[in-house]
């Protein structure tokens, strides 16, 4: 078509969603709020027991299948891409999380997205940022993986 000739076209009006039924299969908004609270029950109970010490807290939060990471600067790491697996042992967070000085308890839980049976957060807990992963296994929602990230102030990274 040549330049500035104007072509007509046809104009619809609607929506090209879906129409919504009481039998259809689309999360409801009852139901993501219902997700919303069940996720930040699961990261309050492990941000509390991490501050406690409570490892038996902790360990109810988690999917069996849990990997942990600690993400460290590369001066610090003993691995060149600076990522450390860490083992399961909860009892070791635990400790890490009663040895903050009261006046530093701060946390704050941040839900980045839930889709389906799954979500992602990023927990701030003292000095320590968890990104998280939940899964929904049926019963409960539980952190599937966690990576670790230590807030020094050296650490920080400027904008």
């Amino acid at each position: 078509m040549p330049r500035g000739r104007v072509k007509s076209t046809s104009l619809v009006v609607g929506t090209l969603a879906p129409t919504v039924t009481s039998d259809s299969p689309m999360i409801t908004y009852q139901q993501a709020d219902l997700d919303r609270q069940a996720i930040i029950q699961t990261l309050g109970a492990y941000t509390c027991a991490w501050f406690s010490g409570d490892a038996d807290t902790m360990e109810r939060c988690l999917h069996p299948n849990l990997t942990a990471r600690l993400l460290q600067l590369a001066a610090e790491s003993r691995d060149a891409n600076g990522i450390q697996t860490l083992a399961r042992s909860q009892g070791i967070q635990a400790t890490l999380g009663a040895c903050t000085r009261p006046m530093e308890r701060r946390s704050e839980i941040t839900i980045l997205d839930i889709t389906g049976h799954s979500a992602s957060a990023r927990v701030i807990l003292g000095d320590w940022a968890a990104h998280v992963h939940l899964s929904f296994t049926g019963q409960q929602w539980a952190i599937v993986n966690i990576l670790w990230e230590w807030l020094s102030p050296k650490a920080r990274r400027s904008a």
